[in-house]
């Protein structure tokens, strides 16, 4: 039996942004609660999930949402063992990146302890 490899196809970046949005718009609802819950101030815990160009990606435990934190606020008191996905961080929630449906973090603290869960 022989297994097809899935068609990959190179997008364009309007299209891109098309699918993008229709997918987000699903949860607009999602996303009208967690700013609701998470106002601009409030500190948060989670832990990065992934490095991307705009900055590092946290999951953050309340509600399931996720934020974005600037890599270089505080990469440099970071120790590097600890710039990896899994270990925990507390933030404040500074704004929304609505484009994205991201909370926008500051005041990140990294922790050696990694979550487990």
């Amino acid at each position: 039996m022989m297994i097809q490899s899935p068609i990959i196809r190179k997008l364009e970046k309007k299209e891109f942004e098309e699918i993008w949005s229709s997918n987000l718009h699903t949860f607009n609802k999602e996303w009208h609660q967690v700013k609701t819950v998470l106002p601009v101030g409030t500190k948060v815990s989670g832990y990065i999930e992934a490095f991307f160009p705009h900055g590092i990606l946290i999951h953050i435990f309340q509600h399931n949402a996720v934020g974005l934190a600037d890599t270089h606020s505080y990469a440099e008191k970071t120790p590097s063992e600890w710039m990896y996905p899994r270990h925990e961080i507390t933030a404040i929630v500074q704004g929304y990146d609505e484009l994205n449906q991201w909370v926008i973090l500051e005041q990140t603290q990294v922790f050696e302890n990694q979550f487990k869960g």
